[in-house]
């Protein structure tokens, strides 16, 4: 018995019945599993504790990669020991992105005796956290900045009727602008910035349209 599995099994004697029964202690498909007892009909990854964070799912997308920091310099933008996102290219559509993968095996999991729903960050999201970076400049770091909101939109597009292909039917995006915009700290970057938070909701708006165009009528879309 190796000591790590030895920690482990000392640890698990003093658990609780509560904490050995707790969603922590469940496998996703235990998980699963005590869902569907309890009546749910929608079952999502992020119900099972394993869904992909917002930058997970943007570097899952063709042009961009992860950075990390491990060294820096006096008066740089990014803190040292950070993973920072980087633009090999335009943003686009990848047909290897690791959400497929995992809806497929969620989708397998539940066989049929719930629906999978995928969940993803908004094409907002992406927007904003380009702005963000590029200190609402975009062309110092995006290489055609004049095509951010089309590039995103046509990412999303494809990946969204992938995503149908393979069987879904229900998809939540959030972290959606209208979300964002709530924060005052938000509020106050796009003020400074010069930008009219009306008018940016309707950018955002028109790119969601060009996001979700000719996609089946049955596939579900629900903003968060």
């Amino acid at each position: 018995m190796d000591f790590l599995h030895k920690v482990k099994e000392e640890a698990v004697k003093y658990m609780t019945v509560a904490e050995l029964d707790s969603p922590e202690t469940l496998t996703p498909e235990e998980t699963a599993a005590r869902l569907i007892e309890d009546g749910a009909d929608v079952i999502s990854r992020r119900d099972l504790g394993d869904n992909l964070d917002d930058d997970e799912f943007f570097y899952g997308l063709g042009g961009v990669t992860r950075e990390h920091v491990s060294a820096g310099r006096v008066y740089q933008d990014v803190e040292t020991f950070t993973d920072v996102m980087r633009f090999t290219g335009r943003i686009e559509y990848n047909p290897s992105h690791p959400v497929f993968d995992r809806f497929v095996e969620l989708n397998a999991m539940l066989d049929g005796r719930a629906t999978a729903c995928q969940i993803l960050p908004a094409p907002g999201a992406l927007l904003i956290r380009v702005l963000d970076l590029s200190n609402w400049i975009p062309s110092t770091i995006y290489p055609a900045s004049e095509h951010l909101a089309a590039d995103i939109a046509a990412a999303y597009n494809a990946t969204l009727a992938q995503l149908y292909a393979l069987g879904c039917r229900n998809v939540l995006l959030n972290n959606t602008a209208a979300r964002a915009i709530e924060n005052q700290a938000f509020l106050d970057r796009l003020l400074i910035a010069g930008i009219d938070p009306k008018m940016f909701l309707e950018d955002v708006e028109r790119m969601n349209e060009e996001a979700f165009k000719g996609l089946p009528a049955d596939l579900t879309i629900v903003r968060e």
